[in-house]
């Protein structure tokens, strides 16, 4: 998912079998299916002061189109506070219910982002979750 085609067209050429899809966050028909992997290095400035809501909103609806097992890999500079974001994304699910379905639990609070890791980069610019 980029809004860049040539993005997606060099994507491509990394993991042919990727699904690839044009459009400017998640605000688009995404397939039904969810998802085995996602990756991202999401934009967090536009050329203007940092702007974290791309990343926010990939936080937050990121995971719950994770097929059970799939993983979400994201790419963001040292001095983004993507931890932090982490923790607004969940309890902005949770408020917005969107962790429950028919009264039922779709998962546990803790457990939607399970195993989250940090991996800087050997310049220590960047930091791989």
């Amino acid at each position: 998912l980029d809004a860049d085609a040539c993005a997606l067209q060099a994507a491509g050429r990394n993991l042919p079998e990727a699904s690839r899809i044009l459009a400017d966050g998640f605000r688009c028909d995404l397939p039904e299916e969810k998802f085995h992997l996602i990756i991202s290095n999401p934009p967090v400035h536009n050329g203007h002061a940092d702007d974290l809501s791309l990343l926010l909103e990939l936080l937050r609806e990121g995971p719950l189109l994770l097929e059970p097992g799939g993983e979400m890999w994201l790419v963001t500079q040292e001095h983004i506070p993507t931890g932090r974001l982490f923790q607004l994304a969940l309890q902005e699910n949770a408020r917005l219910g969107k962790l429950e379905r028919g009264g039922s639990r779709l998962m546990d609070l803790r457990s939607l982002y399970e195993n989250v890791g940090m991996y800087p980069t050997s310049d220590g610019r960047f930091i791989v979750w």
